[in-house]
């Protein structure tokens, strides 16, 4: 996976060092870099044997907030449910 990771990385590098592409879609290149940075916390998650700990070493906040949300409520789903 972190090299998958690591391979789109590489991409949005070579279309960031080219100077018409960042001319033209600057904001695109912008974005494709935020999603790179939330595969490599979530691949970090992934592959942790403590999730929880890597999910609070997650920096963009908002996806962290967005992570413990959802595995809370799965939680409380789960325990709702019997599971």
């Amino acid at each position: 996976m972190a090299e998958e990771i690591d391979y789109a990385k590489a991409m949005g590098e070579r279309l960031a060092n080219d100077s018409l592409v960042v001319a033209r879609h600057p904001n695109t290149l912008q974005s494709f870099d935020v999603v790179c940075q939330m595969l490599g916390h979530l691949g970090a998650v992934v592959g942790a044997a403590d999730r929880q700990d890597a999910i609070d070493r997650i920096g963009m906040e908002d996806l962290r907030t967005r992570i413990r949300r959802k595995s809370l409520g799965g939680e409380a789903q789960g325990a709702a449910s019997g599971s």
